[in-house]
């Protein structure tokens, strides 16, 4: 890789308040799927939260990994995040959390706003909004047209899948 690109800064511990993280999920299981909670309920931790059993400040395992992207900060622990703000919302307080906040680097960044493939990027369509089906594209490129076809209709190809040598990918 290059060198000279721009790199994200180390991540930063921080206490935010809940309300102003948001999910990086639009849905989530209302069970925990990791860590020391795995296969609770998420009102379990917010009962817990509630009594002031657990503190959201102090307690390790309540620490909020987020991604500020866009000038938002997302959350990696959408599960923790929904408990957090959930208790916000009972107490009627300001709830802050332990938090560390990852920058995204420029170059990450911009793939993840361009990554857009829906077959895992092993074809693509050339040309601006398809209509109907693209035209499935086999073997050499030469023997078919990319640009129009014989009603002046632009034609979207699928490019066969070609593995990558070490240097193409390096590039």
């Amino acid at each position: 890789l290059d060198e000279g690109l721009p790199r994200a800064p180390d991540p930063q511990d921080a206490q935010v308040d809940v309300l102003n993280v948001r999910f990086c999920h639009d849905r989530i299981s209302r069970r925990f799927a990791h860590g020391p909670q795995r296969g609770e309920d998420i009102l379990l931790l917010v009962q817990r939260l509630d009594a002031g059993m657990v503190d959201p400040l102090t307690e390790p395992k309540l620490k909020l990994q987020l991604v500020r992207f866009g000038g938002e900060l997302f959350s990696l622990c959408n599960r923790r995040l929904y408990a957090l703000k959930t208790h916000a919302g009972n107490s009627g307080r300001t709830v802050m959390a332990s938090a560390r906040i990852y920058q995204m680097d420029p170059v990450t960044a911009k793939f993840l706003l361009a990554h857009t493939t829906k077959n895992g990027g092993t074809s693509v369509q050339v040309g601006g909004t398809c209509r109907g089906q693209p035209e499935e594209l086999d073997g050499d490129l030469s023997d078919h047209s990319d640009e129009e076809d014989e009603e002046g209709e632009e034609v979207h190809v699928l490019l066969p899948e070609r593995p990558m040598t070490h240097e193409q990918e390096v590039q």
